[in-house]
């Protein structure tokens, strides 16, 4: 019973589509509106699929603390690639890398300094440059602030 009406179904759609090609226009009409219908429905859902594959950003908390004068910024994870550094996108269309412009002034600022630094006659020496020892008091603060150890407070709590 479920086969014959399965057949009678597949009789009528086999009817329906070969109709328009005999020159029926009212069916020619309905089905060029559900070939419509259908790439719309493919459209969106291939629209979907592309939302789908995308990282989802999410706002977490920022690195920087509000303040009256700041409001809250966003942190975005994972860094959006307009937003953030993207090494291949710092090269040009060529494939060749981009110089940086103030290389060469960069090693004509650094230079001097390494040089100063790294002359042993410009070391410190003496205990004038060496910071002050800590005195007795400060490095005992810490243990009077401290409770007393674990034996002596079970002996003290046995007691009262």
């Amino acid at each position: 019973m479920h086969a014959h009406a399965e057949l009678l179904k597949g009789h009528k759609w086999l009817d329906t589509f070969q109709k328009p090609r005999r020159g029926d226009t009212k069916l020619q009409h309905i089905l060029a509106r559900y070939e419509q219908i259908l790439h719309a429905k493919q459209e969106n859902e291939r629209w979907n699929d592309r939302l789908r594959e995308q990282p989802q950003t999410h706002h977490d908390r920022a690195y920087l603390r509000p303040s009256p004068f700041n409001r809250a910024l966003p942190r975005l994870k994972p860094q959006a690639i307009h937003i953030g550094y993207d090494p291949p996108a710092a090269q040009s269309t060529d494939g060749t890398t981009m110089e940086s412009v103030y290389a060469l002034q960069h090693k004509q600022r650094v230079e001097p300094l390494k040089a100063k630094y790294n002359d042993p006659s410009n070391v410190p020496t003496g205990r004038s440059a060496s910071p002050p020892p800590y005195t007795p008091e400060l490095l005992t603060s810490r243990w009077r602030r401290q409770a007393p150890p674990a034996d002596v407070v079970a002996k003290l709590s046995n007691v009262a």
